[in-house]
């Protein structure tokens, strides 16, 4: 009885906090005949979070401090930026290249994900939830975010060590928020996505002050080699 309980509870969980997911669950019942699903069709389940959605996927990996394959972060940034942008302008559905909308990806694959997910939203209920609903549903805020994110993923699409963990950590957690409808979530991802930017201003200024550095020592160089040239001479 207890388990039957809990599963109820469960599945009304799963419904209500990410309906989309639930659809998207029905959707690959629904198709039985297929065997993959392509991200347009994915993109058309999730409605009008499918922007939020798709950042969220890129962003946590580089969330993550592990090492990644060349270029993957520089792909995932850019990829990131222009979704980020899309948002930022109100946009509702992504415009991607077709290349990239018609990638296709395994059902049971995507089973898994949202089995994970299931599990995942029924752990955070505690953490996760609706609040200050404001942040995760006004339009102007929305586009605030979503320049906020496109600022973080052009500094994420740079290839500056150990900048990629707090500005994808940032990333994910507002994208989630967005999908969550977590406004307290959302103001909290903000503060990564500060220290993050504050590594990468560090990062250019140090080297901006190393490349003065080293331009100085060497016209001193030359300058001395100049120099003594001109007294052998």
């Amino acid at each position: 009885f207890l388990q039957h309980m809990m599963t109820n509870s469960l599945i009304q969980l799963f419904k209500s906090r990410f309906s989309f997911l639930y659809m998207m669950k029905r959707h690959i019942k629904r198709r039985k005949n297929v065997d993959k699903l392509t991200i347009e069709e994915i993109t058309m389940v999730a409605g009008q979070k499918a922007i939020p959605l798709l950042i969220c996927i890129l962003s946590f990996p580089t969330a993550i401090p592990i090492p990644y394959p060349p270029g993957f972060i520089v792909g995932v940034g850019a990829i990131a930026t222009v979704l980020s942008f899309q948002m930022m302008l109100g946009y509702q559905h992504p415009k991607l290249p077709k290349f990239i909308m018609s990638f296709a990806i395994k059902k049971h694959i995507l089973e898994v994900v949202i089995e994970k997910f299931q599990f995942i939203i029924f752990k955070s209920k505690r953490f996760i939830k609706e609040r200050h609903v404001i942040f995760a549903t006004n339009d102007i805020i929305l586009r605030i975010f979503g320049l906020w994110m496109t600022i973080l993923s052009v500094f994420l699409f740079l290839p500056i060590p150990f900048t990629n963990v707090p500005l994808g950590l940032s990333i994910t957690l507002m994208c989630i928020g967005i999908i969550m409808r977590d406004g307290l979530i959302i103001l909290i991802s903000i503060i990564p996505g500060v220290i993050g930017l504050i590594m990468c201003i560090s990062a250019f200024a140090i080297l901006k002050i190393a490349t003065i550095k080293v331009l100085l020592i060497c016209k001193k160089f030359f300058y001395t080699v100049y120099s003594a040239s001109s007294n052998v001479m």
